[in-house]
């Protein structure tokens, strides 16, 4: 491949690392073309180039399967640039490989968005992680799973999921409660819509808009068996309630990107002389919360 094509003059979108040991590969693009460094390729195919044809750009210190596919990408990402790196941990199949090891990498150095794809990760795992992304976010102070504690701590953490630049999980998250929260603790200086229309009662929290990367801008939050269940989605996404039925959040998306320009409307208003415009817009939006609140069961509590 390096004999043929130099460099390409065009960015692809994203190339994705999945690390898993003795199938690990690169996915360049949306999968138009794979690359597998490890002793156990998953499959081969009419676009895909194996261990074998990748052996001449290691070198003799590129003694593992981790090594060997971190010069490969490093030969990839220069022949085909791309806006986006991808790392996805398997961790039922990184035997070998340690994510403090990836972690310290020069390559992860390069990295947009890290997956943990299959298997549990410990805490100390997890603070790994955190350490090794940083935000734009002067307001937060750096956050610890460990440090998860007490009802402040976790009121952190939400206000911390809010501002983060990144989607922190795509799946559930499970934290084991000796006792509830009180709401006023847990959502202190958090705007939350309370809803009503599930099992239990469940309360929305909406992300930063400014942090328009995001795919999940929505976190729902509930308890369960002296759990505190967290779940990140996508507004257009849909789950399943318990009877078996579609459910979609984008109501209560909507709702709470109302009273956010409220608030702004607000602001806007105390700045300036009055603005009957504005005003305007403010009873408007107030109506239409209003009705929102009737016809979705649900309440919002705005932050002072």
């Amino acid at each position: 491949m390096e004999n043929t094509i130099k460099r390409v003059n065009i960015k692809y979108r994203s190339h994705t690392c999945h690390i898993r040991d003795r199938s690990s590969g690169i996915s360049i693009g949306i999968a138009h073309m794979s690359v597998f460094c490890g002793t156990r390729p998953t499959f081969t195919g009419e676009h895909c180039l194996t261990r074998k044809e990748l052996s001449r750009w290691w070198g003799p210190k590129d003694t593992t399967d981790f090594k060997k596919l971190m010069k490969v990408l490093e030969k990839i990402i220069y022949i085909f640039p791309c806006n986006h790196l991808v790392f996805c941990f398997y961790q039922e199949k990184m035997i070998r490989t340690r994510i403090r090891t990836v972690l310290s990498h020069p390559m992860f150095q390069k990295c947009d968005l890290l997956g943990v794809v299959e298997g549990k990760i410990t805490a100390k795992e997890m603070n790994y992680i955190l350490d090794a992304f940083t935000s734009n976010e002067t307001e937060s102070r750096h956050l610890k799973l460990e440090d998860i504690q007490l009802p402040y701590d976790m009121n952190r953490f939400l206000k911390y999921w809010a501002q983060s630049e990144v989607d922190m999980f795509d799946d559930y998250l499970n934290i084991k409660m000796e006792e509830d929260i009180p709401e006023h603790e847990l959502f202190d200086g958090i705007t939350r819509l309370n809803s009503s229309r599930f099992r239990s009662p469940t309360y929305f929290v909406m992300a930063n808009l400014a942090q328009n990367q995001r795919e999940r801008q929505m976190l729902v939050i509930w308890y369960e068996e002296n759990k505190l269940k967290l779940t990140a989605w996508s507004p257009e996404d849909n789950c399943q309630d318990t009877d078996g039925k579609d459910v979609s959040y984008q109501k209560e998306f909507d709702a709470l990107k109302d009273v956010e320009k409220r608030k702004e409307l607000k602001k806007k208003l105390e700045e300036n002389s009055p603005d009957e415009e504005i005003k305007k817009e403010i009873r408007e939006l107030d109506e239409k919360l209003l009705e929102f609140e009737v016809r979705g069961e649900f309440s919002i509590i705005e932050s002072v």
